[in-house]
């Protein structure tokens, strides 16, 4: 999964990423960052103007949880971010 703030943001040609979406993207990765360490073999990337979950080698079940754990820190920063990824798999 990758989260992020406005779609294409560096390719557009902006190296600015605005304020508001610097705040939400730092308050998601404090959050996670806070989480998923109980969460063994999941582990976080920062990037410049976004960060990765990755969860390659985690079982299915973990990797359901990781999930859902993403997706409650990250909606209410939805008028925010954008999650990107696979979808969970059923």
């Amino acid at each position: 999964m990758k989260y992020m703030g406005p779609v294409r943001w560096e390719s557009n040609g902006n190296k600015k990423v605005p304020f508001p979406v610097r705040v939400a993207l730092v308050r998601a990765l404090v959050s996670l960052l806070a989480e998923l360490p109980s969460y063994p073999g999941v582990w976080i990337e920062p990037k410049r103007n976004s960060f990765s979950v990755h969860l390659l080698g985690v079982n299915p079940e973990t990797q359901r949880q990781v999930r859902r754990e993403v997706m409650k820190r990250v909606k209410p920063l939805s008028n925010t971010l954008r999650v990107m990824g696979e979808p969970p798999r059923r």
